[in-house]
């Protein structure tokens, strides 16, 4: 399974119950709308990794990145999930 397949597995759905359980919301969401809030966050830090005309990404970024996965997929989870809830709720 690759790892950010596995992050997801690990982390998506408890987070999502506990914000759901404990966590208000002003504005109502849907689970789909915050994993696809998650998705482009992560985007964001992916732009930078792919090859164009004029970079080329190196195997030593790539490595770099997976090292960085977890802490930046928990970052995204954290401004996907928890910017919906109450001050209370952060």
């Amino acid at each position: 399974m690759p790892a950010l397949e596995k992050l997801f597995e690990k982390y998506l759905d408890t987070l999502v119950t506990f914000m759901r359980k404990y966590c208000p919301e002003p504005v109502l969401t849907v689970n789909n709308n915050i994993a696809q809030s998650l998705f482009r966050i992560m985007d964001c830090f992916f732009s930078s990794y792919w090859d164009t005309e004029l970079k080329k990404v190196s195997v030593e970024e790539v490595d770099d990145l997976e090292n960085m996965l977890e802490p930046l997929f928990v970052f995204a989870c954290v401004w996907s999930l928890g910017c919906t809830t109450t001050l209370e709720g952060r």
